[in-house]
């Protein structure tokens, strides 16, 4: 591989990410007023396969899957604060919300401290082709993405009241209310 080759894939893997991001934050806009909670859902049912596929040895596999898992994180980053600006109590609104804030650079502070697991940039070949550190990072994402399903599915089993509210829907506001 030469260094052009190299610069290009690296470049590749490292903007895949983003562009799914641009992706899912611009189509979100849309797609949270068929509901928080669903898309909510959707997201952690395509961002787990997405980060499946970032596992396979292969260039395209991990990029598909950056995409795919940037993507499901565009996707959340309109509808999560939605969600916690609809659901908590107006009195707890202030000291909840920044919880979504801190939440994406303490996930990346975590896969950060990950990084210390892998060889050194000075490491010989033959450590880096026997060590699987990088599969545990880039397969972190996963234990999130079944926590957040597993909690919207289980723990939160409608729309917010103010959704429900504001869907001027008779059904929807007998739930509401």
């Amino acid at each position: 591989m030469t260094a052009h080759d190299k610069s290009l894939y690296d470049s590749l893997v490292g903007t895949s990410a983003v562009f799914g991001i641009c992706v899912g934050a611009a189509s979100g806009g849309r797609l949270v007023s068929y509901g928080r909670r669903r898309l909510l859902i959707i997201a952690a049912v395509i961002g787990i396969p997405g980060v499946a596929l970032t596992l396979y040895l292969n260039l395209y596999a991990l990029l598909a899957g950056r995409v795919i898992f940037g993507l499901s994180c565009g996707l959340m980053t309109v509808a999560g604060p939605r969600m916690v600006e609809e659901y908590v109590p107006p009195h707890l609104y202030s000291t909840l919300a920044p919880i979504f804030t801190i939440a994406g650079p303490f996930g990346a502070f975590i896969c950060l401290l990950g990084g210390l697991l892998l060889p050194p940039d000075g490491a010989p070949e033959s450590q880096l082709e026997d060590n699987n550190t990088w599969m545990y990072i880039f397969g972190f994402p996963i234990v999130v993405q079944l926590l957040l399903l597993a909690h919207m599915v289980c723990g939160i089993r409608t729309e917010s009241p103010k959704f429900l509210l504001l869907k001027d829907d008779p059904e929807s506001t007998k739930i509401a209310e």
